[in-house]
């Protein structure tokens, strides 16, 4: 028995047990998601983390399957980081051992292609806690979804102000939920059009980053808006509603589309020296309620000529719910494959019958990215029908559970933080 445990860590010093030591107990935020994966079994095999290798430390070792795995962030892209890298994998091999190494941004964007890929090199068929389990649907794709929550979205139209503290204690929630990529939690326009975000200024510096992988969104009509939004390091996405309508472009942000487009330009460069990401939201991309010429063509024509301006994220918006699973599929089918460096998602509204059929027809199509809000609360007062809402964002993280690779464990905690998000939002709003 002492033979084998001193084969798992080939010569370690105690000096490096101790730096392991420190280093479990300060998980890297990638570190921590996919050893949520990796702990207890739940694949099957057993993983250890900073696992000591001789004068290095694997970030994850499994010593049944003789396996590293390595997890890099942006700092390994520096010469002497890198080349401290190839030292410690030619050390690694040389003993043996296989390597596989992922960058942070692979372990938070599409975790699904990471555990795909880990299974595949040990060779193991086995799913939660050991139970045989049946492979992915080749529909899926290589990893699972990548949902945006809105509770700007939810509550801006609310007629009565909701307190600063209590937007803030509901946002921290929401933050550390590990439920959702980004947060679009606010927005920097005039107070006079939107009261309810006149204090998204004052929240964002109170908000806790530091425990948590997801992003902060800010919605943004103009440059001045996207100046203001600037200014916050907090913020790493603005958003900028694009109207294929005339009617609405004109309504929403008083100007036609293409004053918009030209807005879009110099947004754009705020946005870049900023270092922020620029996302446009294709409004009424599925239709108007205005008599406005629209054709799937039209929403196509303006994509391209959006991202020749360097815009790399787009959300197709079904302003008024008017979205039909053809319509949808249809512009997703046509997007996707031609600009796979692009990323495109959904921001839908829809009524409580008709959801199930919308995300169907997105997601097969390719769409990864889906907007939603908790309760399905907000929508559109342009829409007809007083039952089209926002996507509620239960259905699309039980949508994400059953047709994604998720362990027992990991299934119980979205579930449960589900369950006291559902209840912080209804007191947020009563």
């Amino acid at each position: 028995m002492e033979d084998q445990k001193e084969n798992m860590f080939y010569g370690a010093t105690p000096e490096i047990f101790e730096f392991a030591k420190r280093n479990r107990a300060n998980p890297t935020p990638a570190e921590e998601l996919l050893w949520n994966y990796l702990c207890k079994n739940q694949l099957g095999l057993r993983f250890k983390r900073q696992h000591p290798i001789g004068q290095y430390i694997a970030d994850f070792y499994c010593h049944s399957a003789k396996l590293v795995i390595e997890l890099d962030g942006s700092i390994h892209q520096l010469p002497e980081v890198s080349q401290n890298d190839l030292e410690k994998e030619a050390f690694i091999k040389a003993n043996g051992l296989k390597i596989i190494r992922f960058t942070n941004q692979e372990v938070f964007k599409n975790v699904n292609y990471v555990l795909n890929n880990i299974r595949e090199l040990t060779n193991s068929p086995l799913g939660v806690r050991g139970e045989i389990r049946e492979s992915v649907s080749s529909t899926l794709g290589a990893g699972g979804v990548k949902l945006i929550e809105c509770p700007r979205d939810a509550i801006q139209g609310l007629h009565q102000f909701i307190p600063t503290e209590k937007k803030i204690k509901y946002l921290n929630l929401l933050l550390n939920s590990y439920l959702f990529d980004t947060i679009d939690f606010g927005s920097f326009v005039s107070p006079k059009a939107i009261p309810q975000m006149a204090d998204t200024a004052e929240i964002v510096k109170h908000l806790d980053l530091i425990h948590t992988h997801t992003k902060l969104l800010a919605i943004i009509a103009n440059e001045r808006g996207a100046s203001e939004a600037s200014q916050f390091r907090e913020i790493s996405y603005l958003g900028y509603p694009f109207s294929i309508s005339e009617t609405f472009q004109l309504r929403n942000t008083n100007t036609t589309i293409a004053e918009s487009l030209e807005r879009v330009k110099h947004i754009q460069e705020i946005s870049q020296k900023a270092d922020k990401q620029l996302i446009i939201y294709i409004s009424m991309g599925f239709g108007n309620p205005y008599g406005d010429i629209w054709n799937a063509e039209i929403a196509l024509h303006w994509v391209e000529e959006l991202q020749k301006l360097g815009i790399k994220i787009f959300s197709l918006s079904d302003t008024v719910g008017v979205a039909t699973p053809q319509s949808i599929k249809y512009i997703f089918e046509n997007l996707i494959p031609k600009y796979p460096n692009l990323e495109f998602g959904s921001h839908l509204h829809t009524t409580p019958d008709t959801w199930k059929e919308k995300i169907d027809a997105a997601y097969n199509a390719g769409c990864r990215r889906f907007d939603g809000a908790i309760l399905g609360y907000g929508g559109c007062p342009m829409a007809a029908d007083e039952l089209v809402g926002n996507m509620d964002s239960e259905n699309l993280i039980n949508f994400d559970l059953e047709n994604n690779f998720h362990t027992k464990n990991q299934i119980e905690k979205k579930l449960n933080q589900l369950s006291i998000l559902k209840t912080a939002f209804q007191e947020l709003i009563s």
